[in-house]
């Protein structure tokens, strides 16, 4: 789902141009851009190969704690929420999977360490997480705001755990 048209950008570079975030399109009507966005990588190559590679990985084990429609349900708002987030802090253009991927991987991080089948053994590494954070959201990286949120959908999740989620 995200690997065609990224892929398929490099060899069409006016893709990239024309599903980005873009403050101005989406201003003018073209919401669409919050999605397609997602989809397409604004890195070039070593951009796109690693936010591929990450988003594999990190379905393999988010997959451990949301099932199939609740993974891509959380990957596709997940990256939605944070390209508004960036909109409205930042204003900035660009592309890519990894806020989608961020979002996704700390709801999930929550749920495994607070939901119903909790894992105190995943606290340390939720600290980690927290910490990491504080600290792009103070940098004003647009990942961090994608964390952010993912912690605070994670912990209502965390919090009303719907059969749904896990597998």
């Amino acid at each position: 789902m995200v690997a065609i048209p990224s892929l398929l950008q490099i060899a069409l570079p006016g893709m990239l141009a024309a599903g980005q975030r873009d403050a101005a399109a989406i201003a003018d009507g073209e919401w669409w851009r919050l999605v397609t966005s997602m989809g397409l990588q604004d890195g070039g190559w070593f951009g796109t190969l690693f936010n591929l590679v990450a988003l594999a990985i990190s379905v393999a084990v988010v997959g451990e704690v949301f099932s199939g429609p609740m993974l891509i349900v959380m990957f596709v708002s997940g990256g939605v929420i944070g390209n508004l987030l960036t909109l409205a802090v930042l204003g900035d253009s660009g592309a890519g999977n990894s806020m989608a991927t961020m979002f996704m991987v700390a709801a999930a991080a929550v749920v495994a360490t607070y939901g119903r089948r909790r894992s105190h053994r995943l606290q340390a590494p939720m600290v980690v997480l927290i910490a990491t954070t504080v600290v792009l959201c103070a940098l004003r990286d647009q990942h961090g705001f994608a964390l952010a949120s993912g912690l605070v959908v994670g912990l209502g999740l965390a919090r009303f755990e719907p059969d749904s989620i896990s597998p």
